[in-house]
């Protein structure tokens, strides 16, 4: 994650690794960036949601959401974030859900 040099906005934030359990089983792994710019409140504060498909490499279409909220204080970021998808498998409808997730940044 890097702050604007105006320091209104985060950009490049990205996530290697988000694991989710899925219903009726088994598990969904994969990885999370954001594009673009994600605004800075004045009090600190930031957070997005976004949903919309994708296509995996076999042509599954998955249905994602992911949401990340979280404040600054100083040099540190702390927050949470979240995904789920959905999509079916060899007609096997499947849900899955990382949980809240939460994470500290301090600057570098």
């Amino acid at each position: 994650m890097d702050v604007t040099p105006t320091g209104d906005g985060i950009t490049g934030f990205e996530i290697h690794t988000v694991n989710e359990s899925c219903d009726p089983g088994g598990a969904f792994y994969g990885g999370s960036g954001i594009t673009g710019t994600i605004p800075i409140a004045s009090n600190g504060t930031f957070s997005v949601n976004l949903t919309g498909p994708f296509t995996l490499s076999d042509g599954t279409i998955v249905n994602d959401t992911f949401t990340l909220h979280g404040s600054f204080s100083g040099p540190t970021a702390i927050g949470s974030f979240k995904e789920s998808d959905s999509f079916s498998s060899e007609g096997t409808p499947f849900s899955c859900n990382s949980g809240d997730q939460t994470f500290t940044l301090t600057k570098s």
